[in-house]
C-alpha cells in the first residue's frame, strides 16, 4: 500500500488516538491529498525535483549549513554574540503559553499574528536545536506545531495567513526531521497537506482564495514562498503534490519579481513591503537551492540583485526610513541582506545591515558570514538616485556623516499597491533630525481602511493619512479649502519623474504632477500644468519649487507636516526640535506668509462602530501642519520655499523656470555598466539632438514619445536623434546592445524654452 493510500495514525505524543475529532481529521487528510495529487500537474520540460535532496534538513539551509553558523559562533564575536540573544529569546519563548486560534480584530479578520509567532517561535527553536543539540528546544519547537497542527485550518481566505504557518511548520518537519517520531511526522505531514498545500493547489488550480497567483504585489511573493517551503519539506514523501505546487509556484512568482525589481531594483510598495515581500522572496529561493540544487533562473530576474541598494538608498542619516505610501518610518531589520551578500558576492551588503538597529533573527545568524563581511569592497552606492518606473527619487550629501542632507521624494503611481494619494511628497533629514516627516498608514485596524479603493470617493481616501492632506505637497481645488476638507489628488493619476540630477551642487528631481490634479466629480478644478521640483545644495539648503498654471480660478495650498515645535514669522517659519533649529522660507510670491493648521482627523466611527471596539483614526498629535495659502487663483504661479539651519544664512538661490533646471543636461552619472548618460543639445530652436558620446558602434539608440510610440533610432558610437519640431512633454530614450538595455531616461522636453 503506497503511503498516500493509507490511512494516517496518530502518535501518543500528539494527542489520544481516541479522539474523534482529530481522527475524523486524518481520515479527511488522506482524503484530500488522493484527490490532489493525482491532479494533472502544470509540470516543466525537465522534472522540477530531478534534482531533489533526499536528506534533511533541505529547506533554506542543509546541515553543513548548520555546522558552519556553529563554527562561527566559536570563532566570531558578533556570531557569538547574536547567538547569545537568540538563547535568551527562546528562553521566554518556551515560557510562553501554546498559541490559540484567534483572528485578529481588524476588518479582514486574520489568523496573521498567530501563523507570524509560529514561524518566530519554530524557525528559533528547531534552528537551535539543530545549533547546541539542546531537547528543550526540540520539544518546544513540537509543542508548538502540535498547537497549530491542531487548528481547524490556517485560514485560506486570508491566504497569508496560510502561507505563514506553511512556512514555519515546514521549516519545523524539515530541521527536525530524524528527531521526529515516524507516526508524529505522518500527523505534521498530514496537516501540511490539508491546511497549506491542498489550500495552495486550488488557489493555483481553480482561483479559491488565490487572486494571489496573478498579482504582482508582495502577496505573490509571500503565499509563493510558503508553497514552496512546503512542497520541498515532503517532495520525496509526496512527489505528485510537491510537483505540482511548484511548476505553479515557479510560473507566478516571476510576475512579481519582474513588476517589483525591474528594472533597477525599485519597489513600488514602499520599504516596508520590500523587507515583507523580498524576505519571502529570498525564502523561495533559498529553499530551491538548498533542496534542489538550482534557482530556476529566478536570481537573472531584472533589478533583483540591486534591490538592496533600494534598501539602503530608502533610509535616511536620521535612521528613520522614506516611508512613502502604506509604510512606517521605522527601519525594519532585513535579514535577507545577509543572503543577498554572500549569493551576489556584495559584501557591503552585510556590513550595512550589521549597523542596522534590530534583533537579527535565525535567519540571520545561519546567513551571516564574518570572512565576507569583513573583505574589502570597493562598491560605492551615489549620492542620489532615480528609480526609473516606480518614480520616486532621493539625494543625500554623505554616506558616513550622520547629520548629513538627505531628501526623499515621491511621484510615481496612485493605483500602485499600497499607494497614498501622495504625488510630489517629500521628507527632508538634516543634523540628525528629520524635519519634513510623513506620518506613514494608519492601523489596518480602522474600519473600512481597505473599502472602496476603486472609487474617488471610497473610505479608504477619506481617511487623513491616505488622501492628499496628510502629505507634504499642494492640494488643489476649485473652490476654497478648509482643514479636514483640503482636496485630494485623482486615484487615477500618474505622476512622472521629468527631470534628474545627482552628485554636485544642485541636485535636483522634477515632477509632472499635472494628472494629479485632474477634475473630479466633486471638484471641477482644472490646470494646464502642475510641476514640482526638489533641489538640494549639499553643504547650506534644500528648494521646494512649485509652478501651477491654471485653467480657471483654482484654490493653491501647500502642506508640510513635521515632528518639530513650530514658530510662525510672517514668511519664515523657525523649526525646533531637540535643540536644533531649521528655517523655512517662503521665496515665492514675496506677499505669502506661513500659516498653522489642525491635524488632527474627527471620529468617523459610527456609535456600532465605537460599540463593537473599532480604532478611531490616529489622532496625529505629534505633528504640527504647516501651511502657505496662496488663495484663489486664475494665473501662472511660482511657489517656492527653502530650508536652511538657523545657525547659517546662505544666499537664497535665484528662482528660475523648472525647465531651465534641465536645460544644461540629464543625469551625468556614470551607469552600473560605465556608460554615461546621454547629452541633450539644440534645445533652444525647438530642435532636440540626443547623443550617447561614449557607446560602442551597433548600440541601438531609441526614442520614444510619452505616449510610448516608437519615433526613430539610430547607431554607431556617437550617433545624433534628431526630434525637430516636437511639442513639450516626456520623450523616452533608450540604449541597447547585444540584447540587453543598458539605459533607459526620461527627459522632459521644451522646445524654445
Amino acid at each position: 500500500m503506497s503511503r498516500a493510500d493509507r490511512d494516517y495514525i496518530p502518535g501518543m505524543a500528539l494527542g489520544p488516538p481516541e479522539s474523534p475529532s482529530r481522527f475524523r481529521f486524518l481520515r479527511w487528510a488522506r482524503i484530500v491529498f488522493v484527490a490532489v495529487s493525482c491532479t494533472g500537474s502544470l509540470s516543466w520540460s525537465a522534472d522540477v525535483l530531478a534534482g531533489l535532496k533526499p536528506q534533511h534538513p533541505r529547506i533554506l539551509a542543509s546541515a553543513e549549513d548548520f555546522e558552519r553558523t556553529r563554527a562561527w559562533i566559536a570563532s566570531d564575536s558578533l556570531a557569538s554574540k547574536v547567538h547569545a540573544s537568540l538563547v535568551r529569546k527562546a528562553e521566554r519563548i518556551l515560557a510562553e503559553p501554546p498559541l490559540e486560534y484567534t483572528l485578529d480584530p481588524t476588518p479582514q479578520q486574520r489568523l496573521l499574528s498567530v501563523s507570524r509567532e509560529a514561524l518566530a517561535r519554530i524557525s528559533l527553536l528547531a534552528g537551535l536545536y539543530r545549533l547546541d543539540g539542546e531537547a528543550r528546544y526540540r520539544e518546544g519547537a513540537l509543542a508548538v506545531m502540535k498547537s497549530v497542527i491542531a487548528f481547524p485550518d490556517w485560514h485560506p481566505p486570508h491566504f497569508l495567513d496560510v502561507a505563514e504557518m506553511t512556512l514555519a511548520v515546514a521549516l519545523g518537519y524539515d530541521w527536525l526531521y530524524a528527531e521526529i517520531p515516524p507516526a508524529d511526522r505522518d500527523f505534521i505531514r498530514a496537516a501540511l497537506v490539508a491546511f497549506g498545500l491542498s489550500p495552495g493547489w486550488r488557489a493555483y488550480t481553480t482561483g479559491q482564495d488565490g487572486w494571489w497567483v496573478h498579482a504582482t504585489s508582495n502577496w505573490n511573493q509571500v503565499c509563493n514562498g510558503g508553497m514552496v517551503a512546503g512542497a520541498l519539506a515532503i517532495a520525496d514523501e509526496e512527489p505528485a503534490l510537491a510537483r505540482d505546487i511548484l511548476d505553479s509556484a515557479l510560473a507566478s512568482v516571476p510576475r512579481a519579481m519582474e513588476a517589483s525589481y525591474g528594472p533597477d531594483g525599485g519597489f513600488p510598495e514602499g520599504l516596508g513591503y520590500w523587507t515583507y515581500g523580498t524576505t519571502y522572496n529570498v525564502y523561495l529561493i533559498a529553499s530551491l537551492q538548498s533542496a534542489l540544487g538550482s534557482d530556476f533562473g529566478l536570481l537573472r530576474s531584472p533589478g533583483f540583485d540591486r534591490t538592496p541598494q533600494y534598501r539602503m538608498q530608502m533610509v535616511g542619516p536620521t535612521g528613520w526610513t522614506f516611508n512613502y505610501s502604506d509604510q512606517s518610518a521605522n527601519n525594519i531589520f532585513a535579514s535577507c541582506m545577509f543572503w543577498f551578500a554572500k549569493v551576489f558576492d556584495r559584501p557591503f551588503y552585510a556590513r550595512y545591515e550589521i549597523q542596522t538597529p534590530g534583533t537579527p533573527d535565525l535567519f540571520a545568524h545561519l546567513w551571516y558570514d564574518p570572512i565576507l563581511a569583513a573583505r574589502v569592497d570597493s562598491s560605492s552606492l551615489p549620492s542620489g538616485v532615480r528609480y526609473e518606473k516606480i518614480d520616486v527619487a532621493v539625494m543625500r550629501s554623505s554616506w558616513t556623516d550622520s547629520g548629513a542632507w538627505y531628501v526623499g521624494f515621491k511621484a510615481g503611481n496612485a493605483r500602485a499597491s499600497h499607494a497614498h494619494l501622495d504625488h510630489g511628497s517629500f521628507v527632508l533629514d538634516h543634523a540628525g533630525t528629520r524635519w519634513a516627516a510623513d506620518p506613514g498608514s494608519d492601523s489596518y485596524g480602522v474600519p473600512n481602511y481597505f473599502v472602496d479603493m476603486g472609487s474617488q470617493q471610497g473610505d479608504h481616501w477619506k481617511m487623513y493619512r491616505t488622501r492628499t492632506e496628510g502629505h507634504n505637497t499642494l492640494t488643489i481645488s476649485a473652490s476654497p479649502q478648509e482643514p479636514m476638507r483640503f482636496a485630494s489628488q485623482s486615484i487615477e493619476a500618474e505622476s512622472p519623474l521629468i527631470g534628474f540630477r545627482s552628485g554636485g551642487d544642485g541636485a535636483y528631481a522634477i515632477a509632472d504632477l499635472t494628472s494629479a490634479y485632474a477634475p473630479l466629480s466633486d471638484d471641477g478644478r482644472r490646470v494646464s500644468r502642475v510641476w514640482r521640483g526638489v533641489r538640494l545644495w549639499a553643504d547650506s539648503q534644500f528648494l521646494v519649487q512649485d509652478e501651477i498654471v491654471p485653467q480657471g480660478s483654482v484654490d493653491v495650498v501647500w502642506n508640510l507636516l513635521t515632528e518639530a515645535r513650530v514658530e510662525l514669522q510672517g514668511s519664515r517659519a523657525v523649526l525646533e526640535r531637540g535643540g536644533r533649529r531649521m528655517v523655512a522660507q517662503i521665496l515665492s510670491p514675496p506677499t505669502a506668509v506661513f500659516d498653522s493648521v489642525t491635524c488632527h482627523p474627527p471620529d468617523a466611527r459610527t456609535p456600532d462602530q465605537i460599540s463593537a471596539g473599532a480604532l478611531a483614526e490616529n489622532p496625529n498629535t505629534s505633528f504640527t501642519k504647516l501651511v502657505v495659502r496662496l488663495g484663489e487663483t486664475a494665473s501662472p504661479r511660482t511657489l517656492a520655499v527653502r530650508f536652511h539651519p538657523r545657525e547659517s544664512s546662505p544666499s537664497a538661490p535665484g528662482i528660475v523656470p523648472l525647465s531651465d533646471w534641465m536645460s544644461d543636461s540629464v543625469n551625468r552619472a556614470v551607469g552600473r555598466d560605465g556608460i554615461a548618460s546621454p547629452r541633450l543639445g539644440g534645445m533652444a530652436d525647438g530642435r532636440l539632438e540626443i547623443s550617447w558620446p561614449e557607446v560602442s558602434p551597433g548600440f541601438l539608440m531609441e526614442r520614444f514619445g510619452g505616449d510610448g510610440r516608437l519615433l526613430e533610432t539610430a547607431r554607431s558610437a556617437g550617433g545624433t536623434l534628431a526630434a525637430p519640431g516636437d511639442p513639450p512633454g516626456v520623450t523616452v530614450l533608450r540604449l541597447s546592445g547585444g540584447g540587453r538595455v543598458f539605459q533607459v531616461v526620461r527627459v522632459g522636453l521644451f522646445p524654445g524654452r
